[in-house]
C-alpha cells in the first residue's frame, strides 16, 4: 500500500467516523473560513475585473455596454490602479465593448451601485460560499450516496491552491458556472424547476442553452413528458431567454460577434498548444469538428439510454469547454468540476487534488521563488520550457484521468455489463 493510499484511508476513516450530521458542518463551516480568508486577504483587481467594473461603471450611468460613447473611461477603474500590486502595464480597459450576456451586464451594474471597487469580488465570494452550502445540504447522488464523497468534494473546492488562484486571484467570474451545475444537479428531478435554471443559465453564461435540449431528448426518449408537457417546458425556457436579451438590443449582437471571434486565439494551455505548428491554421475547424462530435455522442447515447441523468446534464458542458482553443486554466476547472461531480467518487477526487498541488508548485512563479531561496534562478530560466511542458503534460494527464473515469462506466453500461 502507497503512502498516499494510507493517508487516504486514514484521513476518509477519520472523517467518516464523525457522522454525517458533523460531515456537514464540518464542510459549511470549512468553506466559512476558507471564504473570509479570501475576502480579508486576496483583491488583486487586474485585467479581467477591470473589465468587469468599466461595463458594470457603463450599465449603471445608463449607457449600453455594447455601444460606448467614444472615450468613456471609468473613474472605479482609476481608482482599481492604485490597488494593482500585479506590475501589469496594461492600466486601461481598451475593449470598446462588452462580450457577456445583456442579463449579466444588468446584474453586474446593480451590484456596482452598491461597491463599485469590490462589490463584484464580494458577490462572487458569496456565490462561492451559497454554492457550497447548497451542494452539502441539498445535493443527493443515487451511486455514492455517502456524505464522506460530499466532504472531499467540497475538500477539493476550497483547499485547491489552483481553482482558487485561477478563479479569485484575480477574482473571475467562472464562479456562475459552479453554481448552476451545483443547481442543475440539485433540481435534476424537478422537471420545471430545472427548466427554469438552465433558461437562467442560458441566460447568464450560455451554456445552459446548450445542455436543454439533450435534457428535452432524453425525456421524450424516456417517455417522461408528452407533447404537452414538452411545449409547457420549451416556451418559458425561450420566454426567460427572450426577456433576459431585450435590454441593449440590438447592440448586444456585436458582444456576441466580437466573443466569438476571440475563440480563434489559441491559449496556452489548449491541447493544441502541444503541437503549435501542426494546428496553426486548422485548429478553429478541428475545435468545432471535436467539440461536435463529442456533443454527437452524448446525443447518442442519450437516445440508446446509456446516460445517467446527471451525466446528460453535466457531459454537454465538459465537451463544449475541453476542446476550446481560448483555454485558459480558469476555463480548464469548469470541466474539471462538471467531471468531478459526474463520477463522484472520493478516490478519484483525491488523486486529482494531489494533481492540483503538484501543478501548482509546478507554476513558473512558485518554480522561479523556490529557485530564489537555493540560488538557482539561471538554471530554471533555461528550463523554463520543460517546466512549462511539464505543467500542461500533468493538467491534462489529470483532465484525461477524470473523462475516463467518467466515461468507463458509460462503456461498461453499454456492453450491459453495468445498468443505467
Amino acid at each position: 500500500m502507497t503512502g498516499i493510499e494510507i493517508y487516504n484511508l486514514s484521513v476518509c476513516g477519520l472523517v467518516k467516523s464523525m457522522g454525517a450530521r458533523k460531515i456537514r458542518t464540518l464542510s459549511i463551516f470549512s468553506a466559512f473560513l476558507v471564504s473570509c480568508a479570501l475576502l480579508l486577504l486576496v483583491f488583486h483587481p487586474r485585467d479581467d475585473y477591470r473589465i468587469y467594473v468599466q461595463f458594470a461603471d457603463a450599465v449603471s450611468q445608463g449607457y449600453n455596454p455594447y455601444s460606448l460613447p467614444s472615450g468613456f473611461e471609468s473613474s472605479a477603474v482609476e481608482k482599481l490602479v492604485s490597488l494593482d500590486d500585479s506590475g501589469s502595464p496594461s492600466r486601461k480597459v481598451d475593449q470598446t465593448l462588452a462580450d457577456y450576456p445583456p442579463l449579466l451586464m444588468s446584474i453586474n451594474g446593480l451590484i456596482f451601485q452598491v461597491d463599485e471597487i469590490k462589490g463584484l469580488y464580494y458577490f462572487y465570494l458569496v456565490l462561492f460560499f451559497l454554492s457550497i452550502v447548497t451542494f452539502v445540504l441539498f445535493h443527493k447522488d443515487d451511486i455514492n450516496p455517502e456524505e464522506l464523497n460530499k466532504f472531499i468534494f467540497v475538500a477539493f473546492l476550497i483547499f485547491n491552491p489552483l481553482l482558487l488562484r485561477s478563479w479569485f486571484a484575480p477574482i473571475e467570474d467562472k464562479v456562475w458556472f459552479l453554481f448552476f451545475m451545483i443547481m442543475m444537479m440539485v433540481c435534476k428531478e424537478r422537471k420545471l424547476v430545472l427548466t427554469s435554471v438552465l433558461a437562467v443559465f442560458a441566460a447568464l453564461k450560455g451554456l445552459g442553452g446548450v445542455v436543454f435540449p439533450f435534457y428535452i431528448v432524453h425525456l421524450v426518449v424516456e417517455k417522461k413528458i408528452n407533447v404537452k408537457e414538452m411545449v409547457v417546458m420549451i416556451l418559458p425556457f425561450l420566454l426567460i431567454l427572450a426577456i433576459s436579451h431585450v435590454k441593449f438590443f440590438p447592440e448586444w449582437l456585436n458582444g456576441y460577434k466580437w466573443r466569438s471571434q476571440t475563440q480563434e486565439y489559441v491559449g496556452h494551455l489548449s491541447i493544441f498548444s502541444f503541437f503549435p505548428h501542426v494546428f496553426d491554421d486548422y485548429s478553429l475547424v478541428l475545435s468545432k469538428i471535436l467539440s461536435f462530435l463529442s456533443l454527437l455522442t452524448v446525443g447518442v447515447l442519450i437516445i440508446k439510454r446509456k446516460l445517467l441523468l446527471k451525466e446528460i446534464l453535466l457531459a454537454p458542458v465538459v465537451c463544449t469547454i475541453i476542446f476550446n482553443t481560448d483555454l485558459t486554466m480558469n476555463r480548464i476547472f469548469i470541466a474539471v468540476v462538471a467531471l468531478q461531480l459526474i463520477i463522484f467518487k472520493k478516490s478519484v477526487i483525491f488523486y486529482s487534488f494531489m494533481c492540483c498541488w503538484l501543478l501548482f508548485f509546478l507554476d513558473e512563479r512558485i518554480v522561479m521563488r523556490i529557485s530564489e531561496v537555493f540560488h538557482v534562478v539561471q538554471v530554471c530560466q533555461l528550463n523554463r520550457d520543460y517546466v512549462e511542458l511539464i505543467y500542461k503534460l500533468v493538467l491534462w494527464a489529470m483532465t484525461f484521468y477524470l473523462l475516463f473515469s467518467a466515461v468507463k462506466p458509460i462503456i461498461l453500461r453499454s456492453r450491459g455489463t453495468l445498468s443505467a
